[in-house]
């Protein structure tokens, strides 16, 4: 007998991986668009096979990628069918066809723009439910996230690096649907952890102010972290500070001016949402001494313009 064959296709649904994935879902198209067939599901071994194809020229077109993977609309799987030879089915094989997932990442810094490891994240889904937990910056700072799923996501900071302010914004992004071959990685910019540090003015009673006043500055344990002096502007600023309590007491008064022995106690906190403002403390206030007295006579009457000398001893 004389037999007219019709032709076959199959193709096989891999990830990045290439391991195999069922569900993804294909339409076939002809080359004047008209569909042929629907519903195409690739099985537990990712395979895909259609046949009864009549020679002519189609396309797969897919429609819905497998659960947590990302629709690859670059990859071209137009064929043909061609009129069966030698009594044999005309057999297609597309091969291997990717579905990615999605990669995101950020870069850890401080406010001078170094590097930051150790910063620990949780990545949340749009119902607010964590999927990811400790993810954390490496010694290049870079915090990486794969194998997304499509999706809206946030990134939520929940341990800074040491010494450290926690930073409490939220960041925000979403992983597409669709994309054209390899989906690039989702860059998030720089996520900065801030410390902060304190401001205050020296001044007389008249409110002038005061230069070369010197400062201890101790943290909640006692330890002098760093010694300070107003400049000529009676201005002292602190360097840089990690979160935690500390004090502020003058070791040294202005010359000629009695040492204030009041202190300053101040916390750095411990999270912030984004840059914390500085800290300012006000003014801390130098007097000078006075004396006062009275003359008077031995039966206790007052002396009216008495004239006296005053020396230093």
């Amino acid at each position: 007998p004389f037999i007219n064959y019709q032709g076959m296709v199959s193709l096989t649904k891999v990830d990045q991986y290439g391991e195999t994935l069922s569900g993804a879902v294909f339409e076939l198209r002809d080359d004047s668009d008209q569909l042929i067939r629907t519903d195409l599901i690739s099985d537990e071994q990712g395979l895909v096979e259609v046949g009864q194809l009549a020679p002519g020229s189609y396309r797969f077109v897919e429609v819905e990628a497998p659960a947590g993977f990302i629709i690859d609309t670059e990859t071209d799987l137009t064929f043909d069918v061609q009129a069966a030879e030698k009594g044999e089915i005309p057999v297609v094989n597309l091969g291997q066809v990717v579905n990615y997932q999605g990669r995101a990442q950020l870069v850890k810094t401080d406010q001078h723009g170094e590097r930051l490891a150790d910063a620990q994240f949780e990545l949340r889904n749009a119902s607010g439910d964590t999927v990811i937990t400790d993810l954390t910056s490496n010694r290049q700072g870079i915090l990486f996230m794969e194998e997304l799923a499509p999706g809206d996501y946030t990134l939520i900071e929940t341990e800074a690096p040491a010494g450290f302010i926690l930073n409490e914004t939220a960041v925000e992004f979403t992983v597409g649907e669709t994309a054209a071959g390899e989906p690039d990685v989702i860059d998030l910019g720089d996520f900065i952890n801030y410390q902060n540090r304190v401001i205050f003015s020296k001044q007389d009673e008249n409110a002038s102010p005061l230069a070369d006043a010197r400062f201890a500055l101790e943290s909640s344990e006692g330890e002098v972290i760093e010694e300070l002096t107003s400049d000529s502007e009676g201005q002292v600023l602190s360097s840089w500070l990690a979160p935690g309590d500390y004090t502020i007491r003058e070791v040294n008064a202005p010359t000629g001016f009695i040492r204030n022995t009041d202190t300053f106690s101040f916390t750095i906190e411990t999270t912030h949402l984004g840059q914390p403002e500085q800290l300012d403390l006000g003014s801390f206030e130098n007097v000078q001494g006075s004396v006062q007295f009275q003359k008077i006579t031995s039966q206790g009457e007052a002396l009216s313009d008495p004239v006296f000398s005053l020396y230093r001893d």
